[in-house]
């Protein structure tokens, strides 16, 4: 399927032919040599009535909504009853906003857009009056593709026998990360676990890279020698477990940035 592509520098929508996921994560602009990002150019098509989507209000606020009325100008969200975070009585237009959600049907995937709050209305039902994007912005998705991060990790190998809370009760061991995928992560020790780990053992591991803080399961794929500049390293290859989606997006969402940004 053709792709629309955007300069993060000079604003120029580019056209190709090309597949999605055919386009590289280091193109430019042939204006100013920007960096490129896929679009959605057409967004009454893609914001579709009662689809869920996730509003962010701040770095540590966030909520769930479904897309209510779409004009020529404003977009409906409507707050879903679930959420637990207590909104204020009044919250100011013209704040800055981010929403993302994605999609099961064609065009699938995942998308944000970034807009202003045009009303506030908490009452029966809240509802947010958002302005309409002008294009919708769309994550580059790479399946289990790996990123390198640099991040300090805290971890700790899981027995069976044990039961949950002391798990986490007991005293984590730290590492760093290397690098990230959506289906696990490699982290360098400075303990050799070879004579400690067992094949699939699981494996309670927490890290934060910036907004982003996550706490995750994982289990044990493979013990590896990671080579840094004066000596080899022991470093434990993890592959996640029991992810569910909003985890799964937070690791999306990290992975592309450090893709975008570095």
């Amino acid at each position: 399927m053709p792709t629309w592509l955007q300069c993060e520098e000079c604003k120029e929508k580019f056209y190709t032919a090309r597949s999605k996921y055919l386009i590289k994560d280091n193109e430019v602009c042939q204006h100013c040599e920007g960096n490129l990002y896929q679009i959605a150019p057409y967004v009454d098509s893609i914001l579709e009535q009662r689809m869920k989507v996730k509003l962010k209000l701040s770095s540590e606020k966030s909520v769930y909504c479904k897309i209510g009325e779409t004009g020529e100008k404003i977009v409906d969200l409507i707050l879903e009853e679930k959420n637990e975070i207590q909104l204020p009585s009044v919250i100011s237009a013209d704040k800055d906003i981010e929403i993302k959600f994605r999609r099961k049907a064609s065009p699938e995937g995942r998308y944000y857009f970034k807009t202003k709050i045009v009303e506030y209305y908490n009452q029966e039902k809240t509802l947010f009056k958002v302005k309409k994007p002008e294009t919708i912005s769309r994550f580059q998705e790479r399946k289990f593709r790996r990123i390198s991060m640099e991040t300090e990790v805290e971890y700790q190998l899981i027995e069976d026998n044990l039961d949950k809370n002391k798990k986490r009760a007991d005293k984590l061991k730290k590492g760093r990360t290397v690098d990230l995928s959506l289906n696990g992560v490699l982290i360098v020790t400075d303990k050799n676990f070879r004579e400690e780990v067992k094949e699939n053992q699981k494996v309670f591991l927490r890290f934060k890279e910036g907004d982003y803080q996550l706490s995750l399961t994982g289990k044990i794929a493979r013990v590896a020698e990671i080579k840094e500049k004066e000596h080899n390293k022991p470093g434990l290859g993890i592959e996640f477990i029991n992810l569910d989606e909003e985890k799964r997006e937070l690791l999306s969402e990290l992975q592309y940035k450090k893709m975008v940004t570095g």
